[in-house]
């Protein structure tokens, strides 16, 4: 395809993108687990596609992919198994739609809703361990502010004010919020730890509102649809359909990687859409039935790591292919969906498992190669901002530490 500007990858392109900040973005209007930065999506989109071709992401998280592909004038397809991320993914794409001056009488509405509401009986409720999670008070004035957002008959809006009464949620909880994954207070800090919901939500509020600030769509005619379905459920893409699959697809399980479900599982109650586990959902979630496919140790690359880590702990080998399992699947179903000639951009990042270092990246490669695909490049960068440690213990041993993810791979495949 001669638009496509191969000379990108012969130079030395700086994919780091050490100057953005997410803060100052669209992009900052929830945080989410292991964003995909906006520039990298956008110079992979403007690198593989032209304008109206279809960009799909099959784990779009918190919407990064879709909003710069339809910024760039370009058809994306979203899907995500996690209804914090559809909701994120769709206040991001409609946000050009937000007018500030309803927004603000709107906010005005609610307050006045929350007012009201001051003094009244409400029906709290009743997920498991909620009250380890908040306290009393903050449980009876989180219902009164839930009750007051429906004041908000426009869609979009409303969807808006949940996303912000999302964090809410989180930051009025009693956890760390300074980590994805739930960990309590501890009981000195949970002793001083007396949140006031109306005026968390008017700080998340106003945070939120700035982002709209830096929105960059326009109205045109491009299209963004959103399923809320696990990747290996999709049937609503036809073959030969997509342009480029942009991505940055799960590391490994939730349970010992990147626990998304973890992350949203609070604001998902409070707003009625924990439907089940996301983290079992996901790849890798759910004991595996049976023997595994003959074809998976077909793979060389695979089949080395799984060896290596077996000899040293059995249980954590079958966590590690009961991943890439599930991963093979959700690849087998992605390549029919490309056109010929068409593109797959995979950032993945390496981690560890009992010391070994497994080798996303070249797993990748030779999942895609077996489909036919062709490999065209794979990039490296380095992670930016990671909020993660930069130390963990991948053995479980205590006092052996080891670095966690410092780098990412971007993986370039072709379909012939």
């Amino acid at each position: 395809m001669e638009n496509l500007k191969f000379d990108l990858f012969l130079s030395n392109v700086d994919i780091d993108f050490k100057d953005y900040k997410i803060k100052e973005s669209v992009h900052g209007i929830h945080s989410y687990p292991a964003m995909m930065p906006a520039p990298l999506a956008e110079f992979l989109i403007q690198s593989f596609t032209k304008r109206n071709d279809i960009v799909l992401d099959p784990f779009c998280g918190s919407g990064t992919v879709l909003y710069e592909a339809l910024k760039n004038g370009r058809n994306a397809i979203g899907v995500d198994i996690n209804p914090l991320a559809i909701l994120i993914s769709n206040v991001k794409i409609n946000i050009g739609k937000i007018e500030l001056s309803k927004l603000e009488k709107f906010f005005i509405e609610i307050f006045k809703a929350y007012q009201q509401l001051e003094g009244k009986e409400f029906e709290l409720p009743k997920f498991k361990n909620i009250d380890f999670w908040f306290k009393k008070e903050v449980q009876i004035n989180l219902q009164r502010l839930k009750t007051a957002i429906e004041v908000v008959d426009q869609d979009i809006y409303k969807l808006f004010f949940k996303l912000v009464f999302a964090k809410t949620v989180r930051n009025v909880s009693n956890t760390r919020n300074s980590e994805f994954k739930l960990y309590r207070l501890e009981e000195e800090k949970l002793k001083q730890h007396n949140p006031d919901v109306w005026k968390t939500f008017e700080r998340d509020f106003k945070v939120t509102e700035e982002k709209l600030l830096y929105r960059e769509i326009t109205n045109n005619s491009n299209y963004v649809k959103i399923f809320h379905k696990n990747i290996l459920d999709l049937d609503e893409v036809e073959n030969e359909t997509v342009d480029l699959i942009l991505t940055s697809p799960p590391y490994g399980d939730a349970r010992t990687t990147v626990a998304y479900g973890q992350f949203s599982r609070l604001s998902l109650q409070w707003l009625n859409l924990w439907e089940y586990d996301v983290d079992k959902e996901s790849l890798g979630g759910k004991k595996k039935i049976g023997e595994f496919d003959p074809i998976l140790f077909q793979l060389p690359v695979l089949n080395s790591v799984f060896n290596k880590i077996l000899q040293l702990d059995s249980k954590r080998a079958e966590e590690v292919l009961r991943f890439f399992h599930d991963y093979f699947y959700s690849i087998k179903k992605l390549t029919k969906l490309v056109r010929k000639k068409g593109y797959a951009v995979y950032v993945v990042a390496n981690r560890k498992v009992r010391g070994i270092e497994i080798p996303t990246d070249e797993i990748t490669k030779e999942m895609f190669e077996f489909f036919g695909f062709v490999w065209v490049d794979t990039l490296e960068r380095n992670i930016i901002n990671k909020r993660m440690p930069l130390k963990n213990s991948p053995s479980n041993i205590q006092g052996q530490k080891d670095n966690t993810m410092l780098k990412e791979k971007v993986v370039i495949l072709r379909k012939i």
